[in-house]
């Protein structure tokens, strides 16, 4: 079964967001488990993706780490512009990292390998949710980010979703 087959109902709801999306708004979706806020965003992603870069980050997935969350972030970033790989294994190798350094410095990506090395999972965590943004200035593209299941955040631990709220709004 594909995502237009079971996707019933929401008309007002994807107008609504997808307009919104285009003048800058932010949103957050909430209603009670099952009740079709992935399936909604998901649609909505798809039918904006011509226009912007997308981001879908799947919270649920990261919420027992924090440095889990900022790698996963920052991969999906640098994935949008080619660069693919994962964080862990570019930490091991300093010539990426010089690279990286060189090619993309006010971008400060080697500030948060720096960081996920260290172990500084609130500083790794804002300095990835920061990166969609210098990127969209770089690039001058629009970047959606996407963030679902970010209650999940809460079993892990309460200055996380600080940090993201800070860096969000």
């Amino acid at each position: 079964m594909l995502l237009q087959d079971i996707f019933i109902n929401r008309k007002k709801e994807l107008a609504e967001i997808s307009s919104g999306i285009a003048l800058g708004q932010s949103f957050i979706i909430i209603a009670p488990r099952r009740y079709g806020k992935t399936t909604l965003i998901k649609k909505i992603a798809k039918d904006i993706e011509s226009q912007n870069q997308v981001i879908y980050i799947d919270v649920m997935r990261y919420a027992h780490s924090v440095i889990s969350l900022a790698e996963a972030i920052t991969e999906a970033c640098l994935a949008k512009i080619g660069i693919t790989g994962k964080l862990r294994n570019w930490l091991k190798n300093i010539d990426v990292k010089l690279d990286l350094k060189i090619k993309f410095q006010e971008l400060e990506v080697d500030i948060i390998l720096e960081q996920i090395a260290a172990n500084d999972g609130y500083n790794a965590l804002a300095k990835s949710l920061e990166l969609a943004e210098k990127l969209a200035l770089k690039y001058n593209q629009r970047w959606v980010m996407i963030y679902d299941e970010i209650g999940e955040l809460q079993h892990l631990d309460e200055q996380a979703i600080r940090v993201m709220r800070s860096v969000i709004q």
